[in-house]
């Protein structure tokens, strides 16, 4: 308290909880109270907070009768505890005069004998010390009051000592137990409760091991182990457990080995073949004995599916057969030792079924076949017996019979035959019964109550009712159709029914038909389909009728093409049947330019129905126009098709280029420029130019410009080669298409420039002496301008230094020369010129004195270097005729050409050889050679010996390779064939390489024929473009590439 009085007394008590406790409350009670806890270990204390107790007196002191504020509770104590202690707090007025008592078992305490203290003076707690078994009981406390007549308060509390589990005896650390026999192993033990006894081998419950059964613990504990096998060794654990605590004892159990001990050998066994045999072998040792089993004398019986050693050492041989009867013997070896035994197995072959009825399923009136083949030992009878439906089935008739093999054959089979069939074997070897069941299938019968109600314009409901299946399930349902005529039904009901739908759920019990023609009347009918087939129709329904409308869909296979750059003819076909809705009165064709689409349209009726074609005229020249078609009955305009977008022809140009300049660019070109028509004109796709130069009314030459490509509408300039020097020329500038040429131009006048002269005509010497000579000449065939006159130069042959020249007028043709050494070679050269310089000059050679004459022709002819289309002509100079050879000229003669024909002049006489060119490879040709000099040519030279010039790759590819579509699959490629001198060798044949536009995929086919004109190209993808290109080919190449072609295989069905 605060004010530090002690608080030993009788009026305060400690609760078992440490409460405070102030027994009948004064005024001297009212103080503060706090608590003070002590660590004696550490000698630290701490102090709680103050509580204050104020006391309420009212006047009076009468007494308080007991009352009980603290009793004793049960306790579980173990035995040898130091201390127990059991509480009485009372409270009472007045507090002197309380007396308590306390009572073990019904007796006061201090008669019991039992070890006891109190706490305090006043008996409030009563303490046990070094519990033991006599402190087990009832414990009460009683307080009252000495002097008052109060009734005294009991508290009773129960106390319970347990003793922990000991054990009565040592278990030897070790026991060793014969093999096969039993051991007792001892657990007697004491406790209070009575402990339970578990057994443990090598630390798991005997009773939860896979051989628990051989295990058994007796009442005192002991655990007895039956038939001791070599892994019972190991450690066993008694452990005894209660609820005071848990304690064990363990020894090492230890299995001697025994030698094998045939307990229950091998017996002589006869049985069925197919059954199963087990051959048992058991013996007792110790370890468990190894197992071997020998078939025969020396066989070892192997392990397989059917043969298997059991773990008990038996042999199982399963579904036995006649093979595996013989001698068997168990050998059963341990470390201890070993022992065999033998038996005899004997197989008998059973009598069985082994081809039993199957459940069959037979057409009505075809023959039903149950087989029911028997197996069995020869020796041994056996008698077959059918049943149907447990009736027995009688034999002998035409209809029913049984074959030798037991096969039961029914003919003819009927409803009444539908029913399970059993096969009964009997026999001394084995009994056996199979059964099968027979169904009989038909067709099946008629579907009924078929009804047909319109629901809309072309949407008619047919419902059926079903009918017997024909034991058989429905597969499927079929509907068909017919037409029903103003003049009622056609006279033979099986030609007019059509199939509208043949696979309808066999589920369905009606279908919805639409697609039906307007303006039309039907019947319908349904068969239904089972595994046999199809059953007969049902009889036909209710007449339906439609109403008309127009036409719900367009005029087949619209068509057109352009006939000519204003008109388009088209063609057609009427519409399906199902689609006319009525009879078709006549078409409208309408059309209108692609891409206007908000123009109006421009129609034609075409008012007679049997028209099939019609002829649009006075459309606009190379335009693209869509095309539409619909037929029409008393009801209306139906269904137009699909856009046809066709384009008229091209035209030719109807303008000029205009702005047509040209001038002279040299002596043999112009420059031309203009600019294109306007596009509007030009009625087509613009291929190109055409220049033109004309002399009067003749073209003397024409050539050909592309457009622009850039811009079509630019200026274009172009150079025209290959005219005439130093002529005039009237220009002209066309456009033109792929129809032909536009208009020309106005024609613009131009002359090329000068240039230098051409060769004079001709060289001649007359008046030939030995001091002089007059050269006479020609003026060139070609000026190629003004001439403004001549040059001649002479000198001595091959002595430059003697050079002299002569300038003459233009209109002199003729000069005399003297003062000439006689007998000398002279070399003359004549040159025209002009303003722009001298020309090519003509040269000859003359002896002075000595007149000129024709020359000899060349000798010893002599072909080598042969080539394709060259070869080198070796030959020896004839005589020159007094004056220099001007050429030779080469002339050849083939098998096809059998005369000569001159195919080069070389204009370089000198030397003796010429190359000869143009010639064709593999041909045999013939060569002479013509000497020339100023007055004329010699003979022909002899001929050269026959040779052939070598082969070359073909000429050029096919020409002209076009490709048509055949098919959905096939092309067809037409070419021209090389003429047999365009082969340039032995014709072998053509390629042709093919390739689906887009794709990388290439094939080619090789054509063996080189007269061939055409191919058909198979196996390809449907409605696909292909390039096609062509080639030729020889024993030694190939041609170049023909153009490639383009071409579409046609369409086909959706895959």
């Amino acid at each position: 308290a605060d004010d530090g009085s002690n608080l030993y007394d009788r009026d305060f008590a400690l609760s078992p909880t440490n409460q405070l406790i102030i027994l009948s409350t004064n005024p001297n009670h009212q103080k503060a109270y706090r608590a003070r806890a002590t660590n004696t270990q550490l000698g630290k204390e701490e102090n709680s907070a103050y509580i204050r107790l104020r006391v309420v007196d009212d006047g009076t002191n009468t007494d308080i009768a007991p009352q009980l504020i603290v009793g004793p509770q049960d306790v579980h104590i173990i035995k040898g505890h130091p201390e127990t202690n059991l509480h009485c707090i009372v409270n009472a007025r007045p507090l002197h005069e309380l007396e308590t008592i306390w009572y073990k078992d019904g007796i006061i305490i201090e008669n019991t004998g039992v070890a006891f203290t109190f706490n305090d003076p006043w008996n409030r707690t009563l303490s046990l010390a070094n519990a033991n078994l006599t402190h087990t009981g009832q414990y009460t406390c009683q307080a009252g009051l000495r002097s008052a007549g109060f009734p005294v308060v009991k508290a009773t509390a129960n106390v319970v000592v347990s003793e922990p589990p000991s054990f009565v005896g040592n278990m030897r650390p070790e026991t060793l137990a014969e093999y096969g026999s039993k051991v007792v192993l001892p657990c007697e033990t004491i406790g209070v409760p009575t402990p339970n006894i578990t057994w443990l081998r090598n630390g798991y419950n005997v009773m939860s091991l896979s051989q628990s059964e051989k295990y058994v613990i007796e009442e005192d504990g002991s655990l007895v182990i039956k038939k001791l096998k070599m892994d019972d060794t190991g450690m066993l654990q008694c452990v005894a457990t209660n609820e005071a605590g848990s304690e064990s004892v363990a020894t090492w159990l230890k299995v001697k080995t025994a030698a094998p001990v045939m307990e229950t050998p091998p017996q002589n066994a006869t049985i069925l073949d197919g059954k199963d045999v087990i051959m048992i072998c058991r013996v007792a040792g110790s370890p468990i004995p190894n197992t071997t089993w020998i078939y025969g004398d020396n066989q070892v019986v192997g392990v397989t599916g059917r043969i298997q050693v059991l773990e008990s050492g038996d042999l199982l041989i399963a579904a036995v057969k006649e093979s595996d009867a013989g001698k068997y013997t168990c050998v059963r070896t341990n470390e201890a030792g070993r022992v065999e035994a033998t038996g005899y197995l004997s197989v008998l072959v059973r009598t069985q079924i082994i081809q039993p009825p199957v459940d069959t399923k037979v057409l009505l009136g075809n023959t039903a076949t149950l087989q029911c083949k028997v197996s069995s030992d020869p020796s041994v009878p056996y008698q077959i017996d059918w049943f149907h439906n447990t009736k027995s089935v009688g034999f002998g008739t035409q209809r029913v019979k049984v074959g030798p093999d037991g096969t039961l054959v029914i003919h003819a089979v009927r409803a009444a035959d539908v029913g399970d069939y059993s096969c009964m074997l009997s026999s001394a070897g084995g009994n056996e019964t199979r059964a099968a069941r027979l169904s009989v299938i038909e067709l099946p019968y008629a579907v009924m109550n078929v009804k047909a109600v319109r629901f809309n314009q072309r949407v008619v409901n047919v419902s059926w009712t079903p009918a017997f299946d024909g034991n058989s399930p429905i597969l499927k349902y079929i509907i068909q159709r017919r037409e029903v005529s103003d003049i009622g039904l056609i006279a033979d009901p099986l030609i007019n029914w059509i199939t509208e739908d043949m696979n309808v759920s066999s589920n369905a019990r009606s279908v919805v038909l639409s697609s039906l023609k307007a303006a039309s009347s039907y019947q319908f009918r349904v068969s239904a389909v089972n595994s046999v087939g199809e059953g007969p129709p049902s009889e036909p329904s209710n007449i339906v009728a439609l109403p008309q409308e127009p036409p719900s869909g367009p005029p087949l296979g619209f068509a057109g093409s352009a006939r000519s750059s204003s008109e388009i003819i088209t063609q057609w076909q009427p519409p399906l049947e199902e689609h006319r809705n009525g009879q078709i009165l006549g078409y409208i064709i309408r059309y209108r330019l692609f891409g206007y689409n908000h123009s109006p349209w421009t129609q034609h009726n075409v008012t007679n129905e049997a028209q099939r074609n019609f002829l649009i005229q006075d459309l606009i020249t190379w335009k693209d126009y869509v095309l539409q078609i619909a037929a029409y009955n008393n009801k209306g305009v139906g269904v137009f098709s699909d856009g046809l977008k066709i384009k008229t022809k091209e035209g030719v140009p109807e303008a000029p280029p205009a702005n047509v300049r040209v001038s002279p660019f040299n002596s043999t070109a112009i420059r031309v420029s203009w600019k294109p028509p306007n596009p509007q004109k030009i009625n087509g796709i613009n291929q190109g130019y055409k220049i033109q130069a004309y002399q009067g009314s003749k073209v003397m030459h024409s050539m050909t410009v592309p457009p622009s490509l850039l811009d079509p509408l630019e200026e274009q300039k172009t150079i025209m080669w290959g005219l005439d020097k130093f002529e005039t020329y009237n220009i002209t500038v066309l456009c033109f298409t792929d129809p032909g040429d536009g208009v020309q131009s106005s024609p613009v006048e131009v002359t090329t420039l000068e240039d230098v002269p051409d060769e004079v005509g001709s060289l001649q010497f007359e008046d030939i002496s030995d001091r002089a000579v007059k050269v006479v000449w020609s003026p060139p065939p070609h000026p190629n301008g003004i001439l403004t006159g001549y040059t001649l130069t002479y000198n001595v042959k091959d002595n430059p230094n003697t050079l002299k020249t002569e300038n003459l007028p233009p209109n002199t043709t003729s000069i005399m020369i003297d003062q000439l050494q006689a007998t000398t070679h002279y070399r003359f050269a004549i040159a025209a010129t002009t303003s722009v310089g001298v020309g090519y000059p003509r040269e000859a050679t003359i002896q002075s004195g000595v007149e000129p004459v024709l020359p000899s022709p060349p000798t010893k002819l002599a072909v080598t270097n042969i080539e394709p289309f060259s070869v080198v002509l070796q030959f020896t100079p004839g005589f020159d005729g007094n004056s220099s050879i001007t050429k030779y000229v080469v002339e050849a003669k083939t098998a096809r050409n059998s005369s000569w024909f001159a195919i080069q002049e070389s204009c370089q006489p000198e030397g003796n050889t010429v190359t000869v060119m143009g010639l064709t490879p593999f041909t045999m040709y013939m060569l002479r050679l013509i000497a020339s000099n100023v007055v004329g040519d010699s003979e022909p030279s002899a001929s050269t010996k026959e040779f052939q010039t070598i082969q070359a790759p073909p000429a050029h590819a096919p020409r002209n390779v076009t490709v048509r579509a055949m098919s959905a699959t096939e092309l067809r490629v037409r070419w021209i064939p090389l003429q047999q001198v365009e082969w340039f060798g032995n014709a072998r044949g053509y390629n042709i390489t093919y390739t689906e536009v887009g794709t990388p995929l290439t094939k080619s086919i090789t054509i063996e024929d080189h007269t061939a004109n055409s191919h058909i190209l198979h196996n390809l993808e449907e409605f696909t473009p292909y390039q096609i290109v062509m080639f030729a080919f020889n024993d030694v190449g190939t041609s170049d590439m023909s153009p490639p072609a383009l071409e579409r295989t046609r369409e086909s069905v959706p895959s």
